[in-house]
């Protein structure tokens, strides 16, 4: 029932006393009785007195734990500690099955690796009280506090295989760790500032047609925080071309140029064949457009519906590879498996409101009607009456099928023509993740985001010696767009069409010269009054 303690939804237990409790789960059972002292206790659970003893005492006022006396004579008093029948009552309430990410929870949970403190100097809890603070700052912004192990442990726990944790506002990531708002905040910016969490959503959560949008919070699984036993054997850095623009590569900017199309389609063509040629999309019917127009195109709906795509891409990397590479794993054949994983995880209220829209909206009920004589509906069939989430299906697939087989063939053609002992790529398991790199003065300090996909060994094929470094490629991927040229106003009379002046020829006196109206400039005067204070004098 140790996982529970993840989903425990109660923001008066702090993250102490959850860890307290992790660790009792581990070292005795949630269900056992231990009769030790304070001090036998906490070495026990591998904690130290100061947070020990205060978790201890958080828990027994909250009445998670009972602590009943037991006579020992002379020496130190010593107590029987049970978890109380009503906490565990509760805690059953919350599911306790395996994480997608159970090994990464397990090893941050392990209280050997905690680098919290200098337990080893924590004889006992007076000695402690008197040590104070061993590390120094610049150290403790390095290490992971037992805090920031428990919020990346809850954050783990709801995070899918590449890292990324969907539906969790801060408002319930709160509640998670008992953390309060300013100490919530506090924890967030040390991880991103360690490179852990390399993105999250700031702000509060949007929302549409009474709906909270989902907020998205990114891990970087290959962290050394972490501290996995086996680095990736190929690690493939997809990078923009420039930092300056948005990044329109197919990894980053596919959703957000979908949701432009469908926004444009039908009333500005020149931005909707900017998108097309963005991503090169199928030739979509008019029923597709109505169905993915529906959405709002915001950042909360992009990055939800690009997370589907990026976990149906790794999945058919794992699962699909020589479908992939022989295409066998179209959208006309698509793997069963994958559209079941995409079916679930559209089963969401965002979609159901989306479906319901559309049956209001009498133009997209007409497109769907309608669009079976269109000679561009044979690219997603049997669109007529067709399930609104059934279609999006399709096109999530359709995405995350150009996305893998795209990434396939760059790990195919390096791995041909590679002259080093690169892994064969079909042997490894895959994560697509996102990262953040410390901006320089290049990027005019700007971070730059990128996204990395790794490849690991199977644990059945991975090599007894010790591990080499892995095989890094670096592929630019950023996509150039044509500029679109906005259209003049006609020109009336005699009139014509300004040339393009230089920055000397639109200087004010020039401008004078020609007659043209000049903006002038209004220099301050430096009498007066200046920042509210009345400078003029005072008469005798």
């Amino acid at each position: 029932m140790t996982y529970a303690l993840l989903r425990y939804d109660d923001a008066s237990l702090p993250p102490e006393g959850r860890w307290f409790l992790w660790q009792w789960g581990h070292v005795f059972g949630l269900d056992a009785a231990v009769s030790l002292s304070v001090r036998e206790l906490l070495k026990e659970l591998g904690m130290t007195s100061r947070h020990g003893q205060h978790a201890l005492n958080k828990l027994k006022g909250l009445g998670a734990i009972i602590a009943t006396s037991k006579p020992t004579g002379r020496g130190r008093p010593s107590y029987e500690y049970r978890l109380s029948p009503t906490f565990l009552k509760r805690l059953a309430t919350f599911p306790d099955d395996e994480p997608v990410l159970a090994e990464d929870i397990n090893r941050l949970g392990n209280s050997e690796h905690v680098n919290d403190e200098a337990t080893e100097q924590d004889v006992d809890a007076d000695h402690d009280a008197s040590l104070g603070n061993l590390l120094d700052g610049q150290t403790r912004q390095v290490r992971l506090s037992l805090a920031n192990r428990w919020v990346l442990m809850v954050l783990l726990a709801h995070a899918n295989e590449n890292g990324t944790v969907m539906e969790m506002p801060g408002i319930r990531l709160q509640r998670l760790t008992g953390l309060s708002s300013n100490r919530w905040l506090s924890q967030r910016r040390k991880l991103h500032a360690l490179g852990v969490l390399p993105r999250y959503q700031r702000g509060r959560p949007g929302h549409w047609k009474g709906l909270t949008l989902p907020m998205i919070h990114y891990l970087n699984l290959s962290h050394p925080c972490l501290n996995r036993p086996s680095q990736p054997a190929i690690q493939v850095e997809l990078l923009p071309r420039n930092t300056f623009d948005p990044d329109t590569s197919m990894t980053e900017a596919a959703l957000t140029a979908l949701l432009r199309a469908a926004e444009t389609h039908a009333t500005q063509p020149e931005q909707f064949e900017r998108a097309m040629q963005l991503q090169h999309f199928r030739e979509f019917s008019a029923a597709v457009w109505a169905v993915v127009g529906t959405l709002p195109n915001t950042y909360e709906v992009m990055a939800w519906l690009r997370t589907h795509v990026h976990g149906a891409a790794t999945q058919l990397l794992n699962t699909a590879w020589e479908e992939l590479k022989t295409d066998k794993a179209t959208v006309e054949t698509p793997i069963e498996t994958v559209v079941q994983g995409l079916e679930h995880a559209l089963d969401h209220p965002l979609i159901a409101i989306g479906a319901k829209a559309m049956r209001e909206n009498n133009d997209g009920g007409n497109a769907l009607a309608t669009s079976s004589n269109d000679s561009a509906s044979q690219a997603i069939p049997n669109e007529q009456g067709a399930d609104y989430r059934a279609i999006w299906v399709k096109v999530l697939y359709d995405l995350a099928h150009r996305l893998a087989k795209t990434r396939q063939l760059d790990l195919l053609r390096e791995y041909d023509g590679s002259q080093t002992s690169m892994p064969d790529p079909s042997r490894l398991t895959y994560e697509l993740i996102a990262v953040t790199s410390p901006g320089t003065s290049e990027t005019n300090w700007r971070d730059i985001r990128f996204w990395r996909l790794c490849g690991y060994w199977s644990r059945c094929d991975e090599p007894t010696t010790a591990p080499a470094p892995p095989v890094v490629l670096l592929i630019w991927e950023r996509i150039v767009l044509p500029k679109i040229s906005t259209p003049r106003p006609p020109v009336s009379g005699s009139q014509v069409p300004s040339p393009v002046l230089s920055a000397a020829e639109n200087s004010p006196d020039l401008k004078e010269q020609r007659g043209e109206p000049v903006k002038v400039k209004r220099k301050l005067s430096t009498h007066g009054r200046k920042r509210g204070i009345n400078t003029r004098k005072k008469s005798d």
